[in-house]
C-alpha cells in the first residue's frame, strides 16, 4: 500500500488465477483514508500472462453498492485480449464485441512483420529487401487474394534514408509521388511533390531545424512564433516559418 499526503491510499493485491488463460491478477484500489467513497474510489484489475505482459485490463468505479465496470454511455469499454508468439511478438488481438480479431504474421527466419489482418477483412502486407529490416512497400488488400486498396512504395539511398515515396490508391488513379533530398548530414532539406509543390528545410550547425519553407499555392499571412506578421505569401512565393 502507498499513501499520499492528502490521505489518498493505493492498495495492491496479487493472486494466482486461470481466468482468460493467464497466471496472475493484480488489483489496484484507490481509496480515501481506508474508506471507499462512492463515485470517487476506483479499481484497476490487470491480468498478467506467463511472459509478464498484461493481456487484459479492467477499470471499475464504486457506486455505493458495488464495483461497477466503467461504461461510456450505454456501451461497455472494449478490453483487448492479446496473444504473443514464441519470440514475444504480438500475434493476435481480440476485443469484446468483435466477431474476428487482429492477427500478425511474421517471417519465420528473420522475424520481420509480413502481414497484419484486420477484423474487416483488410490485409496489410510489408515488403523488405533480402537482408534488411527496411520496408520498401506497404500494400493493402481487401482480403488475402482480394482487390488492391492502396500501396505505398519507398526507395532508399545507401544510408537507408527514403528518397522517394509512391502512393497508389487504385489502378485508374496516377500515383502520388514525393521525392526527398538530404544534405551531407542526412538531414531532410527538400520534400517535393510531383505536382509542383515543395517544402524545404534549413538547419543550424548542430542539426536543429530552424526554418521550413513552403512554395505551394499559399495565400495569407505567415506568423512568427511571437504572432507578428512575417510576410504575405501568394501563389508560388515562399513562406518561411521560423521555429
Amino acid at each position: 500500500m502507498s499513501q499520499g499526503i492528502n490521505g489518498v491510499q493505493t492498495v495492491y493485491s496479487y493472486e494466482a488465477t486461470v481466468e482468460y488463460g493467464v497466471l496472475h491478477k493484480v488489483t489496484k484500489t484507490v481509496q480515501a483514508n481506508g474508506s471507499i467513497v462512492p463515485g470517487q474510489c476506483t479499481r484497476n484489475v490487470e491480468y498478467i500472462a506467463e511472459n509478464g505482459t498484461t493481456s487484459r485490463s479492467e477499470q471499475y468505479v464504486h457506486t455505493g453498492e458495488d464495483w461497477y465496470r466503467l461504461m461510456p454511455g450505454t456501451r461497455t469499454v472494449l478490453h483487448p485480449y492479446l496473444d504473443y508468439g514464441h519470440q514475444d511478438s504480438i500475434i493476435g488481438m481480440n476485443m469484446e464485441e468483435l466477431e474476428s480479431s487482429f492477427t500478425w504474421e511474421y517471417d519465420q527466419t528473420r522475424g520481420f512483420l509480413n502481414y497484419l489482418n484486420y477484423p474487416n477483412g483488410m490485409v496489410c502486407s510489408n515488403t523488405y529487401p533480402p537482408r534488411l529490416n527496411l520496408i520498401t512497400a506497404i500494400g493493402y488488400k481487401k482480403g488475402t487474394d482480394g482487390e488492391p486498396a492502396a500501396c505505398h512504395e519507398y526507395q532508399c539511398d545507401a544510408l537507408m534514408c527514403p528518397v522517394q515515396r509512391r502512393v497508389f490508391w487504385d489502378r485508374a488513379t496516377p500515383a502520388a509521388v514525393r521525392d526527398f533530398t538530404y544534405n551531407n548530414h542526412s538531414e531532410l532539406i527538400e520534400d517535393r511533390i510531383r505536382r509542383g509543390e515543395s517544402f524545404s528545410y534549413q538547419y543550424d550547425n548542430i542539426g536543429n531545424r530552424k526554418t521550413a519553407s513552403d512554395d505551394y499555392m499559399l495565400e495569407g499571412e505567415c506568423l512568427t512564433a511571437e504572432g507578428t506578421s512575417l510576410l504575405h505569401a501568394r501563389y508560388h512565393e515562399e513562406c518561411h516559418f521560423h521555429f
